[in-house]
């Protein structure tokens, strides 16, 4: 709801919100041994969606989540 206000400021409050939730997702995965990595291509221009995405994805980078952003023309010739 937030981001479809455009209310960046509470998007990026409610992220931050998860973050000690996402701390032990992460440590839970490891300890259990599960392997999770998580690839986004993005293009420009970003859009608000991808934009709210990428945040979202740094956090969870930052909280131990295997997370790697690829701009498309790196995989382009693997489409």
């Amino acid at each position: 709801e937030a981001l479809r206000q455009g209310d960046w400021p509470a998007v990026l409050r409610l992220f931050e919100a998860d973050r000690d939730a996402l701390v032990r997702k992460a440590r839970d995965e490891v300890s259990r041994g599960a392997v999770f990595h998580r690839i986004r291509v993005v293009e420009e221009p970003l859009t608000p969606y991808v934009q709210w995405e990428l945040h979202w994805l740094r956090l969870s980078a930052e909280c131990g989540h295997s997370v790697r952003v690829l701009p498309a023309s790196a995989v382009a010739a693997a489409e």
